[in-house]
This record gives structure tokens, C-alpha cells and sequence, in this order.
């Protein structure tokens, strides 16, 4: 039986279909009333190119099933499923909204705090879909529908899968949109919760920039690009961006999935924590820190107030909201209604305790402050003036270490520096080791995945190189092995000069012609994704036939998240 949109039609005697709402590859969606309980409800119909096909309508029975076992506010309910003739139909909720592939079409990109708002709703539809066991593995704008409150509700679990249950397709196929899928899928390999994970960092990247990371001529074709390509940070397209949300989308989209978020509720938790304005006053500590300076003429930070009364719930009830973002409804106190304020006894005494004057608490604490004042002033005094001093990256010298000594299970951690020079050991040390040496010398770290024929997570070069000088808060980049060395490596091809100074994609596009891989690592810097260093260095030979650019852009570098650690935190991956 095939739906007429023309003309009325009932199924199983309850449902009477309306106007075609959406239209997809396995069906299409119809508004229609529940002639039974009297509400609007939508309906979609298997389509009968495909419903000849046991497996597809396995998967359509199992997308009803799937869904209907799964109860929370940000998932479209499913209320029914049936077959009526040769149509097979599933009743859903109807969220009067628009999806959001339809809401980027019209705006072009959302802002931060929108974009923050519609993503901690998807993490809180995914944690409960995992907790469920169930992996959506198809999260795409299409599938996330915005109501005109805000409410997000996501929709289509047609390729969703209960951990454990029997694939429907064989090894090797790849299930999900080109656009968003992740490397593993990609290799039609297992799908976990980190594989929404993924998916969900991508559509974080298309809602802050207005477009997807990755395009090409065919779905293949980008689904190639997610196995090997690192994806941009979205500031180096949007410059002024927060830049933790950088952090997000690079965690989240890590090509490793033990290297994303643990879950949704940890994405969601680092959502919550962003820094819309980045203030020169509130820098974050790199780890272990117990105390900052704050440079001279910064302001005072005001704290936010926060969006919720005391004592409210749970902590994912408590978020701040940010100084210039919309107050969210119902936050605030009704209109003309005061705020609440201690009585006239209270203030008679607040202005009594002004007349006695400051008690002796109040001295001892001026006390306090006079001696960490002193303090504070011999420190500046004395201290050396290299801890301050702007980053600096000769562009006469190697921008990046390329020494590879052989690695040993006995090797010599790298000690972290004072704080001026990147430390010594750390080519030829493991990852997680340079990072910690890195964090602990008090600046940020990235990373990049290149395959090599040394073992995996060997870090391979550094920039600056190692020796050069670092201040405090600059960001070091690693480039870091992943083992997998291909078969045909260009190990020939020396790293040219005049890279460096130019515009990143200009030397992408130069360094294409060469039978050699390409891939980029960024570091904040002022926006204009300008190469200011390669690995290896110039006139060096590529051991490994791959070439790093690192790349500057991505906001100042004041607003660099500090303290990454080797979990995947500001990581770029892969060549």
C-alpha cells in the first residue's frame, strides 16, 4: 500500500495522514491525526522501493522498537508501530519546531551560546540513549529538531544499534551520513557511544562555523577525509570564538575513540564550562598551579550571576550564565516584582555596624593583605624578567625539533623547565610523559597523530624546538607517532624553504604537488593561519614521507585553555 498525499488516507483504522512533512531514503513522514486519542501525531511510512526488503524492514521495526524503549525529554517519542497492507508505519511524537540542517540554512551559523545550548541538549538525549545501551550512530542536523522555546528533541534512531545485538549489515559497511561519520565507521568497523561522540563534535563545528569541517566530490570522498584529516579548529574560520570551544570540538572529534569524552555527560560537563569572553583577568591555571599574577591594567572579572536559585538540584540545573548571553526564560523574577531584600532591621544594622567602624577581623585581614602585598612586590621585583617575555620563534632557526633518537622502555623522562625553554627529552620520550613534563613547565599542549615506523605514541618533533624559548601560557606542539608507517613513503623529499611566513592553504596546495602526506597542527596565534613552522625543519629530509605545517590561528593566545592532558585535550590527530 503506497500513501497518496492527494487523498486521505487511514491506517489500522486510526491514523489518518495529512501533509508530507519530510522526506527520506526510507521512508517519508506525514503530519496525521490519531482518530483514536484525538491528537497530532507523525507518521512515517516505510517506503515501497525498499519495504520488499527483509532488511529494511528489520531496520524499520527495530528503529520503532529501539526508540520506544528510550523516555526522556530531548528524544521524540514513539508511540506506535504497525503494518497495515504492504505499509509499514511508525506513530511519533510531533515537535512542532524546525530541524536544524533547516535553522543553518536560514541563519548560516549559530551563535556560541546557542550552538552550546543546542549541544548540551543532544549530549543529555545521547547519555540517556547510551545509559539505554543503544548508539544512535546517524547524528546530523536532519535528525535534531529545534522547538521555538529551545527545546531540542532528536529524531530518526533508523540506524541506531543496541550494543551486543546482531548487525544487519555485513563487515565492512558503513552506516551514517558522509558528512559526519566517524573513522570508524568509516572502516566499517564497531560503533560505540564514542561514535556519537564524534558525530555530535562535528555538528558542534558546522553550528559555530556555518559549515561542515570536510567536503568532496562524493560521499567516499569525505568519508576518506574523516579517517586521515585533523579537523579544524573553529576559530581558524571564525575568528573570535571562545576558544575551549575549540577544545570541545578537537577532543570530541579525536580519531581515536578512547581519546573522546568518556560519555555525553563528560561533553556536556565541558560545555557547561565554557568562557564565552575571554577577560585578560581570568586565565586559566595550568595544572598544579595554586596562584596567578595578573598583568598590569587588567581589570577586575564580576563573577556571572548564576541561573538558578540556591540550593536547586542537580549540578547539570546549576549552569552560569554568561555576561551578554539572553537570559533564559523563566530564570528570571516576574516581571515587576522586586528582588528579595532583608528587612528594614537588617539595613539599621548594616548601617550601625558602618558607624562603630571595621572590627578587629576585618584589620587582621588588612594586615594579611599589606604583607601579601610586600610579598607580591619583591617577587616582581627580583624575579626574572624571562618569565614574562612574548613567546619568541626565531624564523632564521629550525622551527621544530626533528632529532628521532630510538626510543627504550628505560628512557630518561623529560624534566619540565624553569619556564623559559622548551625542556630537553622530549623527542624520543612517550606522549604522555612529554605532556606532563609540558604542563608542568606551565604551558598548553597540542598534538598531532602522523603514521611512522616508530612505535606509537613516540613523540617525534616539538615546536618550538626543544632548547628554544617558551614563556608561560604559549602553547608547544607535538607531533607524535601512531605507528602504521605506510609501505610507500616518499622518504626522499626534503622539506623546501619559504613555508614558513606564508598562508597555510597556499602551502598545503605547494607542498600537493610532492608525493608526500600533508597535515597541519594549530596553535592560537592572531587568525591569519599563517605557517610559522614545519616539521621536519627546513631542508630536512621527511624520515616518514609526511610533512607538518603548524599553523597559526585560533584567537589570541591569552585565551588558550592551559593544562592539557594526555587524555586527548587540545589534541589534533593524524596524517
Amino acid at each position: 500500500m503506497s500513501v497518496d498525499s492527494s487523498a486521505a488516507v487511514r491506517l489500522a483504522e486510526r491514523y489518518i495522514l495529512r501533509e508530507r512533512i519530510a522526506v527520506g531514503g526510507m521512508g517519508e513522514v506525514h503530519l496525521a491525526t490519531d482518530d483514536r486519542l484525538g491528537r497530532v501525531v507523525a507518521v512515517k511510512v516505510l517506503a515501497p522501493a525498499v519495504a520488499h526488503y527483509p532488511e529494511s524492514v528489520e531496520r524499520f521495526r527495530r528503529e520503532a522498537t529501539t526508540a520506544a524503549a528510550l523516555s526522556h525529554p530531548n528524544i521524540a517519542q514513539v508511540y506506535d508501530y504497525g503494518v497495515d497492507g504492504s505499509s509499514h508505519f511508525i506513530v511519533m511524537e510531533h515537535v512542532d519546531g524546525s530541524d536544524l540542517s533547516r535553522l543553518l540554512r536560514q541563519v548560516g551559523r549559530l551563535t556560541p551560546s546557542d550552538a552550546v545550548r543546542i549541544a548540551e541538549q543532544v549530549c543529555s538525549a545521547l547519555g540517556a540513549a547510551h545509559r539505554a545501551g543503544v548508539v544512535h550512530r546517524d547524528i546530523k542536523p536532519g535528525n535534531v529538531i529545534v522547538r521555538p522555546d529551545g527545546t531540542v528533541k532528536v529524531t530518526d534512531f533508523g540506524i541506531a544499534q543496541a550494543l551486543g545485538q546482531a548487525s544487519l549489515t555485513d563487515t565492512g559497511t558503513v552506516m551514517g551520513t558522509a558528512a559526519y561519520v566517524s573513522p570508524e565507521q568509516a572502516r566499517g568497523q564497531a560503533t560505540t557511544p564514542a561514535t556519537d561522540i564524534y558525530s555530535l563534535g562535528i555538528l558542534l563545528f558546522q553550528m559555530l562555523t556555518g559549515s561542515v569541517p570536510f567536503d568532496g566530490d562524493t560521499p567516499v570522498a569525505i568519508a576518506m577525509r574523516h579517517l586521515d584529516e585533523p579537523v579544524p579548529l573553529p576559530s581558524s574560520r571564525v575568528h573570535d570564538l571562545p576558544a575551549n570551544l575549540d577544545e570541545v570540538v578537537v577532543r570530541a572529534t579525536a580519531k581515536v575513540p578512547s581519546e573522546r569524552y568518556a560519555d555525553a555527560e563528560a561533553m556536556a560537563m565541558a560545555l557547561a564550562r565554557r568562557e564565552p569572553s575571554a577577560d585578560a583577568a581570568t586565565r586559566a591555571l595550568p595544572a598544579g598551579a595554586a596562584t596567578s599574577v595578573l598583568a598590569a591594567g587588567a581589570n577586575t572579572a564580576r563573577m556571572p550571576a548564576l541561573g538558578v536559585a540556591e540550593g536547586a538540584g542537580s549540578p547539570s540545573d546549576t549552569r552560569a550564565i554568561a555576561a551578554g548571553d539572553p537570559a533564559p526564560t523563566g530564570l528570571l523574577s516576574t516581571a515587576g516584582q522586586p528582588s528579595v531584600e532583608p528587612g528594614a532591621s537588617s539595613r539599621r544594622a548594616r548601617r550601625d555596624d558602618r558607624r562603630r567602624g571595621p572590627g578587629p577581623v576585618v584589620w587582621v585581614l588588612v594586615a594579611a593583605v599589606v604583607a601579601l602585598l610586600g610579598i607580591l612586590g619583591f617577587v616582581l621585583l627580583s624575579g626574572s624578567d624571562a618569565d614574562t617575555a612574548a613567546p619568541t620563534t626565531p624564523r632564521s632557526t629550525p622551527s621544530a625539533s626533528s632529532t628521532t633518537p630510538a626510543p627504550s622502555a628505560t628512557s630518561t623522562v623529560p624534566e619540565p623547565s624553569d619556564g623559559t625553554t622548551v625542556p630537553t627529552g622530549l623527542v624520543g620520550a612517550q606522549r604522555g610523559a612529554a605532556v606532563d613534563a609540558l604542563i608542568r613547565s606551565g604551558v598548553n599542549v597540542r598534538w598531532v597523530l602522523v603514521r611512522s615506523q616508530k612505535p606509537e605514541d613516540t613523540v617525534l618533533g616539538t615546536f618550538p624546538a626543544q632548547g628554544q624559548a617558551m614563556s608561560k601560557g604559549q602553547t608547544v606542539a607535538l607531533v607524535v607517532s601512531r605507528g602504521h608507517a605506510p609501505s610507500d613513503s616518499n622518504t626522499s623529499f626534503v622539506v623546501p624553504d619559504g613555508l614558513v611566513g606564508t598562508e597555510a592553504d597556499q602551502a598545503m596546495k605547494r607542498l600537493e604537488k610532492e608525493s608526500v602526506r600533508v597535515t597541519r597542527v594549530t596553535v592560537p596565534g592572531d587568525g591569519r593561519s599563517q605557517v610559522v613552522g614545519t616539521w621536519p625543519s627546513p631542508g630536512q629530509p621527511t624520515a616518514d614521507g609526511v610533512v607538518v605545517l603548524v599553523v597559526s590561528g585560533g584567537g589570541d593566545k591569552a585565551s588558550d585553555k592551559a593544562g592539557k592532558g594526555a587524555s586527548g585535550d587540545g589534541g589534533n590527530q593524524n596524517d
